[in-house]
């Protein structure tokens, strides 16, 4: 989208969504500027992320997929 942020801001902004008790909508990782919805990308958020805190975010990203998808959460 081609908007900028410190490293630190976008860290931060990440780690929130290590929270397993989000939903699709609330953990998706997106720019934070207002009025762009422009998704971050992989190489982009591991740029940023702690190695050992990948595993939080997949875990979360499963779990929030899971409780959206009707035959698994049955």
């Amino acid at each position: 989208c081609g908007h900028s942020y410190c490293t630190d801001c976008l860290r931060q902004e990440v780690s929130t969504k290590f929270d397993t008790t989000l939903n699709n909508n609330t953990l998706k990782i997106k720019c934070m500027m207002p009025q762009c919805d422009i998704p971050f990308l992989l190489r982009d958020i591991k740029a940023v992320i702690n190695p050992r805190d990948m595993s939080k975010l997949v875990r979360a990203s499963l779990e929030a997929y899971v409780k959206t998808d009707n035959d698994i959460a049955r």
